[in-house]
C-alpha cells in the first residue's frame, strides 16, 4: 500500500472515530448529563423542603411554647393594665407609694373615666387590641424634696402605669426649711370591655 493510500485511509478512520464519538456523546452522554442534572435538582429540591419543614415545625414548637406560659403572661398584663377600672387597687398604690416615701397625702381626688377612642381599622387588624380607658389622680402631699424625688421614681417603676401630667411645688414651711406642698395629677389607665 501506498503512502497517500494509508494517509487516507487513517485519515477516514479518524474521520468514523470522530463521528462516531461524536454520535456516541449526543446520544448517550448528554442524555444521562441531563438525567443527572434533573436527579440532582430534585434532591436539592426536596432537601431544600425538609429543611424548610423542620424550620416551619421549629418555630411551631417554639410558639407553642411561648403560650405554655400565657397564663402568667396574663396576669402581669392585667397588673400593668387591669381588665377593669380598679381605681380602689391605684388608689392603693399610690397610697402605699407615699407612705413608703414618708409623704403624708392632704387629699385625693379622682376624675370619672374616660374612654379612649380606638380606630374601627385597628381592632378590625388586630381583635386582640381592647381600647384603653383612662382615669386622673389629683394628689395633695407634703414632704421633703428628696421623698418627692423618690415617690416620682417609685410611682415611674411601679406595676401600674401611672402618667404624670401636672406637678406643681409650693413651699409649705419657713424658706430655709426643705418641706414642700406638691400637687400632682397621675393618669392611670385600663382594659374597656
Amino acid at each position: 500500500m501506498k503512502q497517500a493510500t494509508k494517509r487516507f485511509l487513517s485519515l477516514i478512520v479518524s474521520f468514523i472515530l470522530f463521528t462516531s464519538a461524536l454520535v456516541v456523546y449526543f446520544n448517550f452522554i448528554v442524555p444521562a448529563n441531563e438525567e443527572g442534572q434533573q436527579i440532582k435538582s430534585r434532591y436539592i429540591s426536596r432537601q431544600n423542603f425538609i429543611e424548610s419543614q423542620k424550620s416551619a415545625i421549629s418555630q411551631v414548637q417554639k410558639l407553642v411554647q411561648s403560650y405554655e406560659g400565657q397564663g402568667q403572661v396574663q396576669d402581669v398584663i392585667s397588673s400593668i393594665v387591669p381588665p377593669s377600672i380598679d381605681a380602689a387597687g391605684a388608689f392603693a398604690q399610690i397610697s402605699g407609694i407615699t407612705e413608703i416615701n414618708k409623704l403624708l397625702i392632704q387629699g385625693i381626688t379622682v376624675s370619672i373615666p374616660v374612654e379612649q377612642s380606638v380606630s374601627p381599622t385597628s381592632t378590625a387588624v388586630n381583635p386582640l387590641v381592647k381600647p384603653l380607658g383612662s382615669f386622673d389622680f389629683q394628689i395633695r402631699m407634703v414632704g421633703t424634696y428628696e421623698n418627692f424625688k423618690s415617690f416620682l421614681g417609685n410611682l415611674e417603676t411601679n406595676i401600674r402605669i401611672f402618667d404624670i401630667k401636672r406637678i406643681d411645688i409650693q413651699a409649705a414651711a419657713k424658706p430655709n426649711q426643705d418641706v414642700y406642698s406638691f400637687d400632682i395629677t397621675a393618669t392611670t389607665y385600663y382594659q374597656v370591655k
